[in-house]
């Protein structure tokens, strides 16, 4: 039988599990949908970093797929919320709230964005199944859970934007 902290751990584990399999998605379609990327995408972005290409978009996909695997391999869930823990959170809170722009980008578009799929069938229900376990685990007080929203806003805002710069100045 599995005790408590290893039932969480394997929750845990379901947000590197759908992220990879969220990041398939986008890299099975992503070469079909590139032109429509660079057409809707900001024009301070597009001034700043130029144009994304394929190389990038998999080099952020790639990067993406890694980070929680490392946070969940690092966190220690048998003992106090450590700094991984808290990173695995916010790139869980990252990926809940990535619906909006595939959403938007699928609105705008006028076509499917890929990863909208997974977004809503494996990404919505991993992380409000992860959410609601650390809820009932007390894992996180409130200040964490505000840094958690905070951190989420800044991975899925200025950290794609960095990763996507990187990307396009080796690959762009």
């Amino acid at each position: 039988m599995f005790t408590s902290s290893e039932n969480y751990r394997l929750i845990m584990w379901g947000i590197p599990i759908v992220t990879i399999l969220h990041n398939m998605e986008e890299a099975i379609f992503l070469s079909n949908f590139i032109d429509k990327y660079n057409q809707l995408m900001p024009e301070l972005s597009v001034n700043l970093i130029g144009d994304v290409t394929v190389g990038t978009m998999l080099f952020v996909l790639f990067i993406t797929a890694i980070l929680p695997v490392v946070f969940v391999w690092w966190s220690d869930i048998e003992h106090h919320v450590n700094t991984s823990e808290i990173l695995l959170y916010c790139f869980a809170f990252a990926m809940f709230i990535n619906i909006i722009p595939h959403s938007i980008i699928t609105f705008f578009a006028g076509s499917y964005s890929p990863g909208m799929a997974s977004s809503i069938l494996l990404v919505l229900p991993a992380t409000l199944f992860l959410f609601m376990a650390a809820v009932r685990q007390k894992r996180l007080n409130p200040a964490q859970w505000a840094a958690v929203m905070i951190g989420g806003l800044l991975f899925h805002g200025p950290g794609l934007f960095t990763l996507l710069a990187i990307g396009n100045t080796f690959w762009g």
